[in-house]
């Protein structure tokens, strides 16, 4: 799958035992099943029940009246019929793409290499239905191919041919790069070049019908790989925004920026960035010393940005407005910060008090002086909240 834009949830709704409802396409399984489990340790209380399927079969439960709270399909045609029944909160959002290839099964008995081997020859292949998604878009690559072939079955969803294929019983199939990656070596995926003709988009929509509680939201951020799609979910847009930071680093992975943010919290974590802090990234397991000085000389300035970005809160724009100081007009401020920091103040407040007092005592000062006028700097803006 190919990502269009990285998504953000917020149709969804919370209450105390609130159960989430979510029809998906078939093809979303195993990143849909991954996802659930992150929402449900981010939002205590709320159950995420799936409901995988194929998109029209979906979509034609959702329009005779079956309950849910969000709705992912996987291609436009099966969630025009829902949002012109006036069922969807708002316009859908297409989050991702996907593409198909042909599976078959280990050592490709059938020696299929392109598309146009299904055609003319004793092979038994299976295929979606039209009605289906993946069943539209196999049509459409075959078209492109100029290839016709009859198959052996039409299924209601993508996973029913990825089975048949698994199983044996047929030797060859269209389905998706990602379900060719779940099946984990039990089948074999080919490529087609056709396929670029017949990349589909998957929309997603919050339900109208959906019961109103309190609203919660799930951010997400989709990484694409050539052979699957990878969704990581945050509770907050900020932890969101540092996690996409985090990634324009060189030798920055997921788990190291998902590592990251599990040893600060976000603001903190800009904080040690803005302030090329490089002591307080050690503390992130997988960094070390020349790691921490990568990320400040690459994503410093960036940090500075984020932390004073309009629509920041007050604590946070003015810790980024202080980083733009730490350390440029006295060399004892990184530790005057840290020694606020260990007296209970959070990091926006020790920059910020450490910012005012750089301005009353002279460069050359000593720390204990610094860290006086920071206190004092404190004290009178009424430190700590």
């Amino acid at each position: 799958m190919a990502l269009t834009a990285a998504g953000c949830g917020g149709a969804s709704e919370s209450a105390e035992g609130r159960t989430l409802t979510v029809l998906a396409a078939a093809s979303l399984t195993e990143t849909f099943t991954a996802l659930a489990e992150t929402f449900e340790s981010t939002h205590p209380g709320v159950k995420v029940r799936l409901s995988f399927g194929g998109s029209s079969t979906l979509a034609q439960q959702i329009l005779q009246g079956a309950p849910a709270d969000v709705f992912a399909a996987a291609g436009p045609a099966t969630m025009k019929p829902v949002t012109e029944a006036r069922l969807t909160a708002g316009e859908p959002r297409v989050f991702a793409r996907n593409r198909l290839v042909i599976a078959v099964p280990p050592g490709n008995p059938g020696r299929v290499h392109a598309l146009r081997d299904l055609a003319g020859r004793k092979l038994k292949v299976v295929v979606c239905a039209p009605q289906v998604p993946c069943g539209d878009a196999a049509q459409r690559a075959l078209r492109a191919a100029d290839a016709e072939i009859t198959p052996a079955s039409q299924e209601q969803d993508v996973k029913a041919v990825l089975t048949k294929v698994r199983l044996g019983e047929a030797d060859a199939g269209l389905v998706y790069r990602t379900d060719v990656r779940s099946a984990g070596g039990r089948v074999e995926g080919i490529e087609f070049p056709e396929a670029a003709e017949a990349i589909n988009d998957y929309p997603i929509a919050a339900l109208a019908e959906a019961p109103r509680h309190e609203p919660v939201s799930l951010w997400v951020h989709t990484r694409v790989r050539e052979d699957a799609i990878e969704l990581f979910g945050f509770a907050t847009l900020e932890e969101l925004r540092v996690f996409e930071l985090l990634l324009q680093a060189s030798g920055v992975g997921p788990r190291l920026a998902l590592s990251a943010l599990s040893t600060f919290e976000p603001q903190r974590l800009l904080g040690a960035l803005a302030a090329s802090d490089t002591d307080a990234l050690q503390r992130v397991p997988g960094i070390g010393r020349r790691t921490a000085e990568r990320l400040c000389v690459e994503l410093a300035e960036k940090a500075r940005d984020l932390l004073g970005a309009e629509g920041a809160d007050d604590a946070t724009a003015a810790a980024g407005r202080a980083a733009r100081l730490d350390g440029a007009r006295h060399p004892g401020s990184r530790d005057a910060v840290e020694a606020l920091i260990s007296l209970g103040y959070s990091r926006a407040e020790a920059l910020k008090a450490v910012r005012t007092a750089m301005r009353r005592v002279p460069p050359d000062a000593s720390l204990e002086t610094l860290l006086k006028a920071a206190l004092a700097a404190a004290a009178g803006s009424g430190y700590p909240d």
